[in-house]
């Protein structure tokens, strides 16, 4: 059994922010559309590598971890 297939699947939702420069694309779990962020609530942003994403596993195992 592979890594990939050992690590549970999230529900994300894709949130992109424009700049100056670009734009910025943010995954965010879980959704917005079932857990929208409240005042004083703690948010965690976790980074990827250069070339990874929200798909790698070690990325979500750690948010499998952290998230309701």
């Amino acid at each position: 059994m592979s890594t990939l297939s050992r690590v549970p699947g999230l529900d994300f939702c894709l949130k992109l922010i424009p700049t100056e420069i670009g734009v910025i694309a943010v995954d965010i779990t879980p959704p917005l559309s079932s857990h929208p962020i409240v005042d004083a609530e703690n948010v965690l942003l976790v980074a990827h590598g250069l070339t990874g994403g929200s798909h790698e596993a070690y990325v979500r195992a750690v948010l499998a971890k952290v998230t309701p």
